[in-house]
């Protein structure tokens, strides 16, 4: 029997639409508040708002810590019944997130999975500091980049966001169009599979020129 390939999908950014949370609870707060940021040009949002002043770095860091914020994020656009679509298309998949800042908040990512996709995909959440420890034959994550203490075995598909657009990598715009999203996986397996059989197909061919090479 054929191993499924592994997908790993990242939570926030991808499923949960952690820039219009922070807003929606920055307008909640301080409904006066001017600087509004719907889409952060940068990762970590606190930052690009510590650009304007240290001061809205430190209420978007509070936003970020509060209890119950990571349970009540929305979801992104589309993004409802993707985890069982993957499924459906035969792939194991399995939800990759990084833990929240404040330990207290572990267990809203929990809540927020099992309230927007079911408790079934509770038992399938990974969450790790350093995800190339993790393996998988794709990640879909909206980082630009994924570092860690090892070269991962997965590919990263980068779900498009402002700040990961000058990246050069595979990409899903949305959830929207399902004929995007599959394309995308679809051709980044194609790839590894190619890869992976150059690489069977070599080795034979190396064993037959050294066997033959000490009669030339």
């Amino acid at each position: 029997m054929m191993n499924k390939p592994i997908i790993l999908i990242d939570m926030d950014g991808v499923l949960a639409d952690f820039d219009r949370g922070c807003l929606e609870k920055m307008k909640e707060l301080f409904p006066k508040f001017i600087i509004m940021i719907d889409k952060s040009s940068m990762y970590h949002i606190s930052e690009e708002y510590a650009l304007r002043d240290e001061t809205f770095k430190k209420i978007m860091d509070s936003i970020i810590k509060s209890p119950g914020f990571y349970e009540n994020l929305p979801l992104i656009e589309n993004a409802q019944g993707i985890l069982n679509s993957l499924e459906f298309d035969g792939y194991e998949v399995f939800i990759c997130t990084s833990p929240p800042r404040e330990t207290d908040n572990i267990n809203g990512k929990y809540i927020w999975i099992e309230k927007n996709f079911g408790p079934k995909w509770r038992k399938k959440i990974i969450m790790t500091s350093d995800k190339t420890l993790i393996h998988g034959d794709i990640l879909i994550d909206d980082k630009p980049n994924i570092t860690g203490a090892k070269e991962p075995s997965f590919t990263h598909i980068l779900f498009d966001q402002p700040y990961n657009r000058n990246e050069n990598k595979p990409r899903i715009t949305q959830w929207k169009d399902s004929k995007d999203w599959k394309e995308v996986i679809e051709s980044v397996l194609l790839s590894k599979k190619s890869l992976d059989d150059i690489v069977v197909l070599t080795d034979p061919y190396i064993e037959t020129y050294h066997a033959f090479k000490k009669y030339w």
